[in-house]
């Protein structure tokens, strides 16, 4: 409690509110829940049939909450804080009362999102170009936010994204399995994971475009597990065959 009230008291729009501790299990895996709740007034009827105010938590319209995952912190795995966003956004003096780096955890949140948004679009009986415009879609409007500081917010981009059913897309993004919440602005390095592929080993990296294999610019051949790439330009062409001359 100390550590919360320091990080709120340097923060000038920070607000007052009860503090809830909670420690749980979910699928064998232990948690700490800390959530910030407020009062809220109504009304009653006294028993002489009078209206009076009633002051109570406003439970289901909690401000925000943070998650941590016991295992994932001992273990120190890339990420083991969420955060739900109740009536608000996330503050950053809470993310800051957890340990949370904001810009680490939006770069994580994006790949998870990346990772959500290409479940669904397998899920789906999409044709290739279907699936490839969905998720060229998916990442203009991200990423369009993104340059204006917006946070994502799932519903938003639910409806914007899939609108013929966009209660199975919030369904996915949600999943409380994946720990992921909305309300931070997507790193748009992160994103080029809807768009492209980039992997590295040991002896070579490659990174292209989902646009490079529709045009055939780049072919996969799934028996020799091999991929090609076409349109070599010139001054890489010039250096493989000066290796290729030396090699002889």
């Amino acid at each position: 409690m100390n550590t919360l009230a320091k990080e709120a008291q340097g923060r000038a729009a920070s607000e007052g509110g009860h503090v809830f501790f909670a420690h749980f299990q979910r699928d064998d895996r232990q948690y700490i829940l800390v959530a910030i709740v407020n009062d809220k007034i109504s009304a009653a009827l006294t028993d002489a049939a009078d209206l009076q105010d009633v002051k109570h938590l406003d439970v289901d319209g909690y401000r925000f909450a943070g998650r941590v995952s016991l295992e994932g912190w001992a273990k120190n795995e890339e990420r083991y804080v969420s955060f739900l966003k109740g009536k608000g956004n996330v503050s950053e003096y809470f993310m800051a009362f957890l340990g949370c780096d904001t810009t680490a955890a939006s770069r994580v949140d994006t790949s998870n999102m990346v990772k959500a948004i290409k479940h669904f679009a397998d899920s789906r009986p999409f044709e290739p170009a279907e699936r490839a415009e969905f998720m060229t879609r998916a990442n203009d409007i991200c990423a369009r936010d993104s340059k204006a500081d917006k946070p994502v917010n799932f519903s938003t981009l639910a409806n914007e994204l899939y609108p013929d059913d966009p209660e199975a897309l919030i369904e996915v993004l949600a999943d409380p399995d994946r720990g992921l919440s909305d309300g931070f602005v997507a790193d748009r390095r992160a994103l080029r994971g809807l768009v492209s592929f980039k992997r590295k080993t040991a002896n070579w990296s490659v990174e292209f475009e989902r646009e490079a294999l529709n045009s055939d610019k780049v072919r996969y051949d799934p028996e020799t597990n091999s991929i090609i790439l076409f349109d070599v330009p010139d001054d890489l062409r010039d250096d493989l065959l000066a290796e290729r001359a030396d090699g002889e």
